[in-house]
């Protein structure tokens, strides 16, 4: 018998093995958000794929989608790498992300994506300006932000 099969808890995520997307707590939130970050997952999954050799699976963070509130009320979470996403008015996670992180990305009643450009700081908040525009806020964090974002909170070196 191995340690997993006499632990139940052996296969689950550790606290300090985890990529939190926080989604909010309302109905439209639920609606809109969940599904979308249920999609960046798996993207992150597939990039977990392309990733080969360079990222061992055991080394990977395990994106693990949450809400806001559970989130916001376990302060060692806080501090794990995040991405927050949907509006500030449904989502308590982007509205705390986004008054403390740089906007690095914003379309003028479209989308906007905040982040450290350094990424110093492994959080980023996303949405759009519309609850059935932030799916394409995050397609657009995906495209400019994602890899290098993974990369750095799994400490690879940076693609030029």
């Amino acid at each position: 018998m191995t340690h997993a099969d006499s632990d139940p808890d052996a296969d689950r995520p550790q606290e300090r093995s985890l990529l939190l997307l926080v989604v909010g707590s309302t109905l439209l939130a639920e609606a809109i958000d969940r599904p979308a970050a249920y999609a960046l997952r798996e993207h992150i999954n597939a990039w977990f794929a392309d990733q080969g050799a360079e990222l061992e699976p055991e080394e990977r963070l395990v994106p693990v989608v949450c809400a806001d509130l559970w989130f916001l009320n376990q302060p060692d979470l806080l501090h794990k790498p995040a991405i927050a996403i949907g509006a500030p008015s449904t989502n308590a996670a982007v509205a705390y992300f986004a008054g403390r992180l740089p906007t690095v990305l914003a379309i003028d009643g479209g989308l906007q994506v905040c982040m450290d450009p350094e990424l110093l700081e492994p959080r980023a908040c996303v949405w759009g300006a519309r609850p059935e525009s932030t799916p394409t806020a995050i397609e657009a964090f995906e495209a400019r932000y994602l890899d290098p974002f993974l990369r750095a909170v799994h400490d690879l070196p940076a693609l030029d």
